[in-house]
């Protein structure tokens, strides 16, 4: 092998790696950039039709409505119709149910995963997440970009898909213990 080779060899590998290093870093810098106009943002809102997996081969399917702002964030029960009208509002450690006028204060419930209680983690990911790593992917003929967010909460890990152009939430998905306990496509999101 000429020494030519040798030298442009090992520079070809290093800009691949560089410049694949650099995709990521991009991914991640829009995530980011994103993140803080949610922030800025007074109120967010979006509907998720959500499939929760509460146990083993379990499933349960629902839509749901979420607002939050700066001091609490809403979730109403859109479907099925037999929890339609179920509502929360969880604010400061502490959440709300309501249903039909009767209301029940329970405590924090964000150690479970249900759709109710993760919406409001949602919410705070897509507002004030930390990005741990964020990445490209094509999904038919959607350009994706997925991004992992530390999660406070104990054992839980979150992952966000927003559609690229407008880096909108698209799915989010919620593990527990390293198991999938929701997946969620949002739908209508938007912020003022």
């Amino acid at each position: 092998m000429s020494i030519k080779r040798r030298i442009i060899l090992p520079a070809l590998m290093i800009s691949l790696l560089l410049s694949g290093c650099g995709g990521a870093g991009n991914a991640e810098r829009k995530v980011e950039q994103q993140r803080d106009a949610f922030a800025a943002a007074e109120t967010v809102s979006f509907r998720a039709r959500c499939t929760a997996y509460p146990g083993g081969d379990e499933v349960f399917v629902c839509e749901l409505s979420c607002s939050a702002d700066a001091e609490q964030t809403a979730v109403v029960v859109d479907a099925p119709a037999t929890v339609a009208g179920i509502s929360a509002v969880a604010r400061s450690g502490e959440t709300v149910l309501s249903y039909d006028g009767v209301q029940l204060v329970v405590g924090s419930a964000a150690h479970t995963l249900g759709p109710i209680p993760a919406m409001p983690l949602l919410a705070e990911t897509l507002c004030r997440g930390h990005v741990l790593r964020a990445w490209e992917e094509q999904q038919e003929e959607t350009q994706l970009i997925a991004a992992d967010f530390f999660c406070e909460a104990e054992n839980t890990e979150i992952t966000v898909w927003f559609e690229e152009s407008a880096m909108q939430p698209m799915y989010a998905e919620l593990r527990c213990g390293g198991a999938t306990a929701l997946k969620c496509e949002i739908l209508n999101f938007t912020c003022t």
